[in-house]
């Protein structure tokens, strides 16, 4: 009965890059821990204060972290539904970006920023799989 709770409680899926930095887009790069990755973009190119500009960053990049089953989650995503879950410089890096994958595990994901000379700017997010009713707020 055990191996039951187990297997129902286990994620279904987890990144496909290995541990450590892995380059995954130009101007970009991975670092994995065990379950959780961090994409770095703090470079001219891809830093943004731009809700659109970040959404389409995280749909070039989370399929290269987690795979087809990110790809699936964020093709049931219409255009716009990760811009518009909040204020991605106040927000979002406190509360976070959902994306269901299915009814019991969201991919969860925090954008961090630094100060730039205009205001803050995303320069990061986080990812990790999540239970969809169990997620806790990023600090």
């Amino acid at each position: 009965m055990a191996t039951t709770r187990n297997a129902a409680t286990a994620a279904p899926f987890g990144p496909v890059i290995g541990q450590g930095e892995t380059p995954i887009a130009s101007g970009a790069y991975a670092v994995r821990t065990d379950s959780a990755v961090s994409v770095f973009f703090d470079n001219p190119e891809r830093r943004t204060r731009i809700p659109e500009k970040f959404e389409g960053f995280v749909r070039e990049t989370l399929p290269k972290v987690f795979g087809s089953a990110a790809d699936s989650a964020l093709a049931k995503l219409a255009p716009g539904a990760i811009a518009s879950q909040g204020n991605l410089l106040t927000d979002l890096p406190i509360r976070g970006v959902r994306i269901p994958v299915n009814p019991a595990w969201d991919i969860m994901l925090y954008p961090s920023t630094r100060p730039g000379r205009d205001g803050p700017l995303v320069i990061r997010y986080s990812a990790a799989l999540m239970p969809a009713n169990g997620v806790e707020q990023h600090r």
